[in-house]
């Protein structure tokens, strides 16, 4: 709780708001209360309270992120109302700290962004998975038709283990998606390499060397 006047001067203050902004009842009350902000902000938010009290009402609800002077950030939710005194009209602010549930809610939307990602995610790697099924099938039936001396037998089977290994990426993505189960398995990380260099001597520059 916070009593101020029209100079923004804190007339009256409860041990829940001192704690708040970190300092003792008798170096709050008499100072303005714009001094408890980080500096950059004192100037705009006693140019803010001057409004609001040439204005004739207030805003009954108003939530804010704030610097406090001694950096910290947090999110307050105040009740402002004011109370007219003889000769003196004063502005009561109930005050409340919301930084923890500020920070839970964008929790959830970013799970809930992460989510539609892997929906997306998900939705793509069954329709790739589809054209991969027609790539890698119609590299079987070729394979069939080639002797084991024809020269085109080896282009065939790069062909089909491409498609293998994009298969074996819808399915990364499909666990990122959650809906695959997720199934580790033992690997001959010489084999994957000596894979992949094959695919990659093609694809990159005169330029590159690749070991």
């Amino acid at each position: 709780m916070r009593l101020t006047d029209a100079a923004g001067t804190i007339r009256l203050t409860n041990p829940a708001y001192c704690r708040l902004v970190g300092k003792p009842r008798e170096a709050v009350e008499g100072t303005n209360f714009s001094l408890l902000y980080v500096e950059k902000e004192q100037a705009e938010v006693l140019a803010a309270h001057h409004e609001r009290f040439a204005s004739p009402g207030v805003e009954p609800l108003l939530t804010q992120e704030i610097v406090l002077w001694d950096g910290r950030q947090i999110h307050m939710e105040m009740s402002n109302s004011f109370l007219d005194l003889p000769g003196e009209r004063l502005l009561l602010t109930l005050i409340r700290d919301i930084s923890a549930r500020v920070s839970i809610e964008a929790q959830l939307r970013q799970a809930q962004k992460m989510d539609a990602v892997g929906q997306l995610a998900g939705g793509v790697a069954h329709d790739f998975n589809n054209l991969l099924t027609i790539i890698t099938g119609y590299g079987e039936i070729l394979l069939g038709g080639l002797g084991p001396g024809d020269p085109r037998r080896k282009l065939v089977t790069e062909i089909k283990e491409a498609g293998e290994r994009a298969a074996g990426l819808t399915r990364q993505l499909l666990a990122f998606s959650r809906q695959q189960v997720i199934a580790p398995k033992v690997l001959d990380l010489n084999s994957v390499v000596a894979d992949a260099a094959k695919m990659l001597r093609r694809l990159i520059g005169e330029d590159v060397e690749l070991t």
